[in-house]
């Protein structure tokens, strides 16, 4: 059967990386899922300074996108690190809340809309990892990403959760593996991005966050960075600009986990969008994964050797 999802975009994917969208729709289609658009959605919104600055609003808004899920009676997947914290802390909240949740409806209303509890908000990265599983995902491989040795950044908002951090850290290092890529060690993998600090100052982000950060990468002899959060790649390769302008020679590839799936799927590194990256992501995935073409000639060569259709 056929899993079927509607999916969360939020701002950053559809705004910055609309290779991230393709790659999702490819990569869940793939895998024998199924993704539906929202339409009318709006940002889940921030869940940093969105929420400080105006908390009820911003639980309205939530609330606002929770509503519109709910008719499709499907799981809300969401792409986004940042989103999924706000979206599903703002469904427990509306869950248990009944004062809350009445004044969100009073709003609502307004537009024909009502929250209901029950909306089961999922990040994608637990999605793929335990509903999928790396298995399938090793099993639709036709290009493995020999070579690569990625740095896995989980970021900030995926570690807050009921898990260890250290396991949420081993899902995304599990799903970037079963891709064929070597997973680098770093004692500073948990690191923030620094991503709110360097909207207050980005002298501080820089220096505090995003230099120790790149040393400890680069040390590990990483030659990509793996993320699951749009955000946090827009950062890491900001970090590396604003490094850059302080005379720091630093421009390692961020690429997101739907990217780096997708290539290794046999995705064409020519008609992803990749140039829209602020770091080399576009020239490192030519390098290592070719064109499409490249992809269908290692199937081919794949099946004449073992009979089978994919590396494991």
């Amino acid at each position: 059967m056929t899993r079927e999802y509607t999916v969360y975009l939020g701002c950053m994917i559809p705004m910055r990386f609309p290779s991230i969208e393709m790659a999702a729709h490819k990569v869940f289609e793939k895998l024998g899922a199924k993704l539906h658009d929202l339409p009318g959605y709006t940002c889940c919104p921030d869940p940093v300074l969105g929420r400080l600055a105006e908390p009820e609003f911003s639980l309205v808004l939530s609330a606002r996108n929770l509503a519109m899920a709910a008719k499709s009676g499907r799981d809300l997947l969401v792409l986004c690190n940042g989103c999924y914290e706000t979206l599903v802390e703002a469904e427990e909240t509306l869950a248990h809340d009944e004062k809350a949740r009445a004044e969100v409806n009073g709003t609502l209303r307004k537009e024909g809309l009502e929250y209901k509890p029950g909306v089961r908000v999922r990040s994608f990265i637990d999605t793929l990892a335990r509903d999928i599983g790396s298995e399938a995902i090793r099993r639709c491989v036709t290009k493995q990403a020999i070579g690569v040795k990625t740095a896995c950044h989980t970021g900030c908002h995926m570690l807050r959760s009921k898990e260890h951090p250290r396991e949420r850290v081993k899902l995304l290092e599990s799903l970037a593996a079963a891709t064929g890529a070597e997973i680098a060690s770093y004692p500073m993998d948990t690191l923030c991005c620094g991503f709110p600090a360097a909207t207050a100052s980005e002298d501080f982000a820089v220096e505090n966050v995003i230099k120790p950060k790149m040393n400890s990468i680069v040390s590990s002899g990483a030659n990509a960075i793996v993320t699951g959060c749009p955000t946090c790649l827009y950062q890491l390769e900001a970090g590396q600009s604003a490094l850059r302008k302080r005379g720091v020679e630093t421009n390692v590839p961020v690429i997101h986990l739907l990217e780096l799936i997708w290539l290794s799927f046999g995705g064409d590194p020519e008609k992803m969008g990749l140039e829209l990256h602020q770091s080399p992501v576009k020239e490192f995935a030519v390098k290592h994964w070719g064109k499409a073409e490249t992809a269908r000639n290692h199937e081919g060569a794949t099946k004449g050797r073992d009979g089978g259709g994919s590396v494991g």
